[in-house]
C-alpha cells in the first residue's frame, strides 16, 4: 500500500462506526518489539502504531504492537508472532506476522520478508 493510499484509509476509517483505536505507540515500544521478532516494521505499520496502536471499526481490527502485554494475544501481533514461534517452533515460518482477523476465522498474513523498512507494500 502507498503511503497516499494509507493515509487516505486511515482518514477513511474515522468516518466508519464503531470506531476504536488504542493509542500510539513510544518509539523504544516499536524498537523493542522489532528487536524481539528480529525484523524492521514497514514505515506504514510503524506510523500506525506510533499514532493508533491498534484499530477497530465495523468489527474489523488491525493488530498493533503492545510490548508490555505479551501473554495477551487479542489484538496484539506481537504476542501473536512470539506465541506461534513457541508453539509451532520448526513448524511455522519465522517471517509471518498477524495484523488483522476478519470475521471469524480469515487471517491476513503479512510475510515480513516483504516489509523492509523502505518497501511500501
Amino acid at each position: 500500500m502507498s503511503w497516499e493510499n494509507y493515509e487516505r484509509s486511515m482518514e477513511l476509517a474515522k468516518k466508519c462506526r464503531f470506531y476504536t483505536t488504542a493509542g500510539g505507540k513510544s518509539t523504544q515500544e516499536i524498537e523493542e518489539a522489532e528487536k524481539l521478532l528480529g525484523i524492521k516494521f514497514s514505515k506504514q505499520y510503524r506510523d500506525f502504531n506510533e499514532k493508533y496502536g491498534y484499530l477497530s471499526f465495523y468489527g474489523n481490527e488491525i493488530f498493533g504492537i503492545d510490548t508490555n502485554n505479551l501473554g495477551e494475544l487479542e489484538g496484539n501481533s506481537l504476542a501473536y508472532a512470539l506465541n506461534d514461534r513457541k508453539e509451532y517452533n520448526r513448524h511455522i515460518i519465522f517471517s509471518r506476522f498477524i495484523i488483522t482477523m476478519m470475521g471469524i476465522w480469515l487471517i491476513l498474513i503479512i510475510l515480513l520478508s516483504m516489509m523492509r523498512e523502505n518497501l511500501e507494500l
